[in-house]
């Protein structure tokens, strides 16, 4: 079930480039999405969770500035990414194909684009 998790990655990856955040403050962000998670895999815990912070996307911004000024920039707008990898979903397949598909329509009908697929 591992292409799940894939599945999943990519999904935040959408949601994300996901700014899915958890603070309270960030929820007013143009960046921020709402996503249920729990909706779309149940109560399960993610196996890997990586939070990309202010502080660590400051440095990478100093890193890329030299490189590439526009991604620098870019970077520099961002207040987090949020990316949860879940492998052990008790859905069937075509279950959670069809819930993550029904989120990025809701998605996309909100102007978002897909990045990740």
């Amino acid at each position: 079930m591992r292409w799940i998790g894939r599945v999943l990655i990519g999904f935040s990856l959408l949601c994300g480039a996901s700014l899915a955040v958890a603070n309270e403050g960030l929820k007013e962000h143009p960046g921020y999405v709402d996503v249920d998670i729990h909706a779309i895999v149940g109560d399960v815990q993610p196996n890997v969770e990586v939070f990309l912070e202010k502080p660590l996307l400051r440095m990478l911004m100093g890193a890329a500035t030299e490189v590439n000024p526009e991604i620098a920039d870019l970077i520099g707008q961002i207040d987090l990414i949020q990316v949860k990898v879940f492998e052990d979903i008790k859905n069937q397949p075509s279950d959670l194909l069809e819930k993550v598909s029904q989120e990025v329509a809701r998605l996309k009908s909100e102007g978002w684009s897909q990045v990740v697929r």
